[in-house]
């Protein structure tokens, strides 16, 4: 992986991979802090996308 991106909607991600012919290599999974999907990008970039869940970080926070 080479970045990881904080993003506010996953399903948008999901819209730009299609369109741009990328490819979802894992997810999404549900994680502590929300959701994640990691894509490849086709210039051979890795990212994996997080949107974060505000009560899932709370929770992550009270611990």
């Amino acid at each position: 992986m080479q970045a990881t991106v904080i993003v506010d909607d996953l399903e948008e991600v999901f819209a730009v991979v299609a369109r741009e012919g990328g490819r979802t290599l894992d997810g999404p999974n549900e994680v502590p802090t929300g959701r994640n999907v990691t894509v490849l990008h086709p210039g051979g970039a890795v990212i994996e996308y997080v949107q974060f869940d505000a009560a899932k970080v709370e929770a992550q926070s009270v611990r």
